[in-house]
């Protein structure tokens, strides 16, 4: 009953929508649009690295520890394994943007903390041998969020690594 008199209340608010019906046969087109002015064609599609994710798996992950340690010894870990890369680790679930310029050159993988017995961040770790860039878009984006690591240079007041192909 609730229902029905919230669907009768908004179609008094909003007014009733009508069109003209089509007709039998008629061709009907449909068009995709973007509203996003920004996106960068020279990006290259993702997949995850089965090489990384069975590394990042076994990295010491302690519920004990903060979010700042365990993506430290992640970019710790990556460093040394791939000493000639860049590498940067955010968190997933945060507004960050991020893309390399050559997907052969790129791994990436989620790495998950297990944090206070229950609770899981996600964190996305890529390690690549090109040029690229991760950007905060907003946010604290402290060290708990996203460290970054190789050869760029930070724009956008700090919120923005650049890299360069080491």
């Amino acid at each position: 009953m609730l229902l029905a008199s919230l669907f009768t209340s908004a179609l008094a608010v909003l007014g009733s929508v009508s069109a003209a019906p089509l007709e039998v046969g008629a061709d009907v087109q449909l068009g995709a649009e973007s509203v996003d002015t920004t996106v960068n064609l020279g990006l290259v599609p993702r997949a995850e690295s089965e090489e990384l994710k069975a590394f990042v798996a076994n990295i010491k992950d302690d519920f004990n520890e903060s979010d700042e340690t365990y993506i430290s010894r992640i970019m710790d870990a990556c460093t040394k394994q791939w000493p000639d890369h860049n590498v940067f680790v955010f968190h997933k679930y945060r507004d960050f943007s991020w893309g390399t310029d050559n997907a052969e050159l790129t791994k990436e993988t989620t790495a998950v903390h297990h944090y206070l017995f229950w609770h899981e961040e996600y964190f996305q770790v890529v390690v690549f041998k090109c040029g690229g860039f991760v950007e905060k878009n907003s946010g604290d984006g402290g060290n708990g969020n996203w460290q970054v690591w190789g050869r760029y240079t930070m724009e956008n007041e700090g919120n923005k690594a650049v890299f360069t192909t080491p």
